[in-house]
């Protein structure tokens, strides 16, 4: 399978992202790799074996992007996965689009997600990320620079300057940026 991308946790391990394999744990001490799969009606499995990307948080997390079907959260300890998922806009848990094409932590330890139809946020709560709390998601952002550029559509990188800014790259509308604390 094609690797996507890859990422090493806290304990040293390796987690490695494929195109239909699913995500890949190399453990070098033992040098034996274990597979998580998506199993049907099997909510604590990875929503899908088509990764895009991984990004590790600063609690020690590994965030999974899929090519169709939204972002997991793993806890590396448990191997168990929280689901994060397009539904009803309204919920306010739900992501924009189920294809995530970036994941970025920012200096905060909030998650950037770019996705196929935009950028969504997500916080923390006060005490912390955790399997049994759900981050909070934030209305993802249809317009950057003051509102002189859209950011609909692809959203294919993200980065924090060290003005603190957040840039994103497009796939359609070029390069804009936001600052999330005067947005």
């Amino acid at each position: 399978n094609q690797i996507t991308a890859t990422v090493q946790d806290n304990f040293g391990n390796y987690w490695i992202g494929t195109s239909g394999g699913g995500l890949n744990l190399y453990d070098p001490a033992t040098n034996k790799f274990t597979v998580y799969l998506n199993i049907a009606n099997h909510p604590e499995s990875i929503s899908s074996n088509n990764i895009t990307c991984l990004e590790k948080d600063k609690y020690g997390y590994i965030w999974i992007g899929t090519a169709d079907n939204g972002l997991n959260m793993l806890d590396p300890k448990t191997g168990k996965f929280l689901r994060y998922v397009k539904t009803d806009m309204n919920a306010g848990r739900s992501l924009s689009d189920n294809q995530i094409n970036v994941i970025y932590e920012d200096n905060d330890g909030d998650l950037w997600v770019g996705t196929a139809a935009g950028i969504n946020l997500l916080k923390p709560k006060k005490y912390g990320r955790s399997m049994d709390n759900r981050d909070e998601v934030i209305d993802f952002y249809k317009t950057v620079n003051g509102g002189n550029s859209s950011i609909g559509g692809s959203i294919l990188s993200i980065y924090q300057g060290a003005s603190g800014k957040i840039w994103f790259g497009t796939a359609d509308n070029g390069l804009g940026y936001v600052n999330k604390y005067t947005r």
